[in-house]
């Protein structure tokens, strides 16, 4: 079973030091790395990681995992990147 987390932010943000420091050796990146770690440091942004609502996300809807019988949908395919998480990440996924 893997780590449990309070905070959907504390998932995205396990390990940051780490990659901070494997990024930095890269001078290319510093602007960029700058500004996300602005971000991630700033706790009215931190808002933007709450989850209104979780529920189970397919993770990898797109057009050639769903059947149909030409007039419903019938089956999704492929759950192997299935996860807990907002509702709207489907969605989002199926319109890209």
């Amino acid at each position: 079973m893997g780590r449990k987390y309070d905070r959907f932010f504390d998932y995205l943000t396990d390990g940051l030091k780490e990659k901070v420091n494997m990024i930095e050796k890269y001078t290319l990146t510093e602007k960029e790395l700058k500004d996300i770690l602005a971000i991630i440091q700033n706790l009215e942004s931190q808002s933007i990681f709450q989850l209104a609502k979780v529920t189970l996300v397919h993770g990898d809807l797109m057009i050639h995992n769903l059947l149909s019988d030409g007039k419903r949908l019938t089956v999704v395919l492929d759950w192997e990147f299935a996860l807990w998480g907002d509702p709207d990440f489907d969605l989002a996924r199926l319109w890209y």
